[in-house]
């Protein structure tokens, strides 16, 4: 949804969740916690509370040794 002057009214967390989410789904193969967040603009704090809160969704799946 967007108002007359074209801004979005969603959630700031959610948009930068779903922007994770969709960084993700575009690449090949496992990443690391260090190339999402640099992809993503984003501090590796923040980005760890996404993935685990992914993780609890069943949305993502992390590997056992690597840790990606």
């Amino acid at each position: 949804m967007t108002d007359d002057s074209g801004q979005g009214h969603g959630l700031k967390s959610l948009d930068a969740a779903l922007g994770v989410l969709a960084f993700m789904a575009r690449q090949d193969g496992s990443l690391s916690l260090t190339e999402i967040a640099r992809a993503c603009d984003m501090p590796h704090s923040k980005i760890h509370r996404y993935l685990a809160s992914f993780v609890d969704a069943g949305l993502v799946k992390q590997e056992g040794r690597s840790g990606h």
